[in-house]
């Protein structure tokens, strides 16, 4: 995971290169958003998605695969956000 665009607004890109379940690499957007004593994350993947990504998304619980590794790094990010 690699940070390739930040500045002064609340948000910034990223790249993501996966190599398990499925070799992959994808540039998501991430936004944090000040909600009262917290912060709010939220991520967008962009991009133009076929009809065999939507069917994968169908078949294949992306959740269980890579969920875990995301709630670990929301975790992460919340902590590092709301102590600075």
């Amino acid at each position: 995971m690699e940070i390739t665009a930040a500045d002064a607004s609340p948000r910034f890109d990223m790249s993501f290169c996966f190599d398990k379940p499925k070799k992959a690499n994808n540039d998501v957007v991430f936004a944090l958003l000040p909600q009262g004593e917290g912060t709010e994350a939220s991520w967008e993947l962009p991009g133009t998605y076929v009809f065999v990504h939507t069917t994968r998304g169908v078949i294949f619980d992306f959740d269980k695969m890579v969920g875990g590794e995301f709630e670990k790094g929301l975790a992460k990010l919340k902590s590092q956000s709301e102590t600075r």
